[in-house]
């Protein structure tokens, strides 16, 4: 069977382009001109100023806030189109697992596996990803200028960006308590989802509005028996990993043909192993 999105063109367009930034070059131009014009509109008139000469104050204050809006966007469009080329934006993979802690300390971790084990199961299924044309798969990511815990991938595709986390334990009925500490079948556990909820807020901060973020965990299964997992919020889901494809392929295919400079300029300074603050 062929996925919606292998059924498109397989042309990605790089967001903010060329064009982008020349409208927004124009915007800013624009917007420069009216504020002048309305100061000089005003310095004119204002001797003998009558009720339509009003317009041109009313110019004079407005017109500034939005022409410097409009400056800030053009040099960050700049900027990240020079921290970003298409060399870097063509490519499919980034970074590798070698930052993800391996002493059993993680908020996040395997029962009955080792870090390394899960993280690379969880590799194996991202790349399963890449026929989609615009995903862009990270690993071993932190939230730059942040000293959380690295999140063994990232993924992002679009506007669209979801830090994958990896698991195994045991069959269990598992709840997530309002301080974020998970229990199974009644007993805290001793793991915790708030360092991940951090560096989800953490993104988002430092990306443009449109942009959505999120996480998923992802489960293997220890055991034959039936697995109960915390309820999906609009910041985290849960799924085994039999079910982690067919759920990113859902998520990650809305918008198959972008690839956002914002997004991989964000994820490219967490990447621990490339000696990047982060």
């Amino acid at each position: 069977m062929t996925h919606p999105a292998e059924r498109r063109s397989a042309i990605v367009r790089y967001l903010p382009g060329p064009a982008t930034v020349w409208l927004a070059v124009l915007g800013t131009a624009a917007g420069w001109l009216v504020a002048v014009g309305g100061l000089v509109g005003t310095v004119a008139l204002l001797p003998d100023l009558s009720w339509p000469g009003t317009i041109f104050p009313l110019l004079l204050c407005g017109s500034p806030p939005t022409a410097w809006w409009a400056t800030r966007r053009v040099l960050t469009f700049r900027r990240v189109r020079h921290r970003v080329p298409d060399a870097v934006l063509a490519q499919r993979h980034h970074g590798d697992l070698s930052s993800i802690d391996l002493n059993g300390q993680r908020p996040l971790r395997p029962i009955g596996a080792t870090v390394a084990e899960v993280a690379e199961h969880t590799d194996d299924l991202l790349t399963g990803l890449t026929t989609v044309p615009n995903v862009r798969i990270f690993r071993g990511f932190r939230p730059a200028g942040t000293t959380l815990p690295p999140t063994s991938h990232a993924v992002s595709a679009g506007r669209t960006l979801i830090l994958v986390e990896s698991v195994a334990w045991p069959p269990g009925w598992y709840r997530t308590g309002v301080d974020g500490r998970i229990h199974c079948d009644g007993q805290y556990i001793g793991q915790s989802v708030d360092p991940l909820l951090a560096a989800i807020r953490s993104v988002r901060a430092t990306l443009p509005r449109r942009h959505q973020v999120s996480a998923l965990v992802v489960v293997y299964p220890t055991g034959t028996a039936r697995y109960a997992l915390p309820a999906a919020t609009s910041e985290l889901a849960w799924t085994l990993a039999g079910d982690a494809p067919p759920y990113l392929r859902e998520r990650l295919a809305r918008d198959p043909v972008t690839v956002s400079r914002h997004a991989v300029a964000t994820l490219r300074s967490g990447l621990v192993d490339q000696g990047v603050p982060a």
